[in-house]
């Protein structure tokens, strides 16, 4: 698909076109993928960031700027989702006030 068959997807996707949506999907889902996993190492939530890259073009379709580089908006969206989806599970890693308040006190440890 060259740049100006995306750009006119992303249009038709913004008109509520969801054939578009799924050009764009079929052609794109394994870089897109392959992007996320290079970024998050795990094929789970490499697969999670992909399927919220496209639900973020469905819903974001309207903000791409025609004339600008419309795989480079895609690629784009995949890192911010890759590095949302890497500070969450990082903070999902350590304990929050909730599993601090599920810790036995001192003296129950015994």
């Amino acid at each position: 698909m060259t740049g100006n068959q995306l750009e006119a997807h992303l249009v038709q996707v913004a008109q509520g076109d969801m054939s578009a949506l799924d050009a764009i999907y079929r052609e794109f889902y394994h870089s897109v993928y392959l992007l996320a996993v290079s970024m998050v190492k795990e094929p789970a939530l490499a697969e999670d960031v992909t399927q919220e890259v496209f639900l973020t073009v469905r819903a974001c379709a309207g903000r791409y700027k025609p004339g600008t580089n419309p795989r480079a908006w895609l690629f784009g969206i995949t890192k911010n989702i890759a590095r949302y989806f890497l500070r969450m599970s990082r903070r999902a890693d350590q304990p929050g006030e909730e599993a601090m308040d599920r810790l036995p006190a001192a003296g129950e440890l015994e």
